[in-house]
């Protein structure tokens, strides 16, 4: 005989057991919408029909994780951010400040250091571009990820000469693994030209 197992109040677990010979254990969600399993008022941990062949996990009685007709996952407070316009001194290392905010999931960037900083340990990943802006000849723009100030990854580097000013693009790619309370800034070793074609945004994957 199949049984499910309710996890207590605190802590346990949910336990769907199958027949013993041969069959299907079914969980039958409501037509719409309701709860099918939930942990008591303490824990606060429950899985939900969300409307039509859709199922969502919610904690502290908010949806955290949908799966919707479509197969599609949904993670509406994944930490997200997105950032341009950023400020670099001029010729001089240093890292990326300010910005116009397109997107902060989480309230995790600070444009008054430049830092995001990661609420979670996981893997993240870091997109990013910055414009040199030199007047001088047998320049070049270094550009890396800055993490809690010292160690630089992703170093991405490019070279232009010439004696007229110029406006180089770099642009870059990092996946990094983060412990909680990590930050990340962009930094320059030559300066860069400030504007809104410097760009910074990062996701969580897990």
């Amino acid at each position: 005989m199949s049984s499910i197992i309710v996890a207590g109040d605190v802590s346990g677990s949910v336990t769907l057991s199958a027949p013993s010979v041969a069959g299907t254990t079914t969980l039958t969600l409501p037509s719409t919408s309701g709860t099918v399993v939930t942990t008591g008022a303490s824990a606060n941990v429950d899985i939900n029909a969300a409307g039509s062949n859709a199922l969502s996990l919610s904690t502290n009685s908010t949806a955290r994780l949908t799966i919707d007709s479509s197969g599609r996952v949904l993670k509406p407070y994944q930490p997200a951010f997105s950032v341009y316009d950023l400020t670099f001194s001029s010729g001089i290392p240093g890292v990326g400040t300010g910005g116009t905010i397109g997107s902060n999931v989480g309230s995790c960037y600070n444009s008054s250091n430049g830092r995001f900083t990661a609420p979670v340990s996981g893997t993240y990943v870091f997109n990013l571009s910055v414009q040199a802006f030199n007047s001088g000849s047998t320049t070049y723009v270094n550009v890396s990820l800055m993490v809690n100030g010292g160690s630089t990854v992703g170093n991405f580097v490019t070279g232009y000469g010439g004696t007229h000013n110029n406006h180089t693009q770099i642009t870059g790619s990092v996946t990094q693994y983060l412990y909680a309370n990590d930050y990340a800034q962009i930094r320059v070793e030559y300066g860069a030209r400030s504007g809104a074609q410097n760009t910074f945004n990062g996701f969580l994957i897990g």
